[in-house]
């Protein structure tokens, strides 16, 4: 791919700016820019944004209980918070639905699962 007149002196401009701030934390660097007069701001990871007092509140936590880990959902935008459980596992719900929701005994599931079919 041929580069233009631009990209090379994006490119070097790019490694020119390396250079400057290799040695700074960001901090320093971020410090330094604003002195003189170059509006910028820190990019924050994901944890970062989810620990902002102003965004944090705004999440709920879910743990699964068998495995323990721990999920970061948005709350919902209006009204409050239901209260939220891990998502169920592939099959997990299998009886509850197939035998109380649809009628089916316990005999059909069995075969169903032996067919691989659920």
């Amino acid at each position: 791919m041929k580069r233009t007149a631009p990209s090379l002196s994006n490119h070097a401009l790019g490694r020119e700016l390396a250079a400057s701030f290799a040695d700074l934390t960001t901090d320093e660097a971020l410090e330094s820019l604003r002195r003189a007069g170059i509006p910028v701001s820190r990019v924050g990871t994901l944890a970062d944004v989810a620990a902002d007092p102003l965004v944090a509140d705004r999440f709920v936590e879910v743990t699964d209980p068998r495995s323990g880990l721990r999920l970061t959902l948005p709350r919902p935008p209006a009204g409050d918070a239901a209260a939220l459980s891990f998502p169920p596992r592939l099959g997990e719900h299998n009886e509850k639905i197939y035998g109380e929701a649809l009628g089916l005994s316990a005999e059909r599931l069995a075969d169903l699962r032996r067919r691989q079919i659920v």
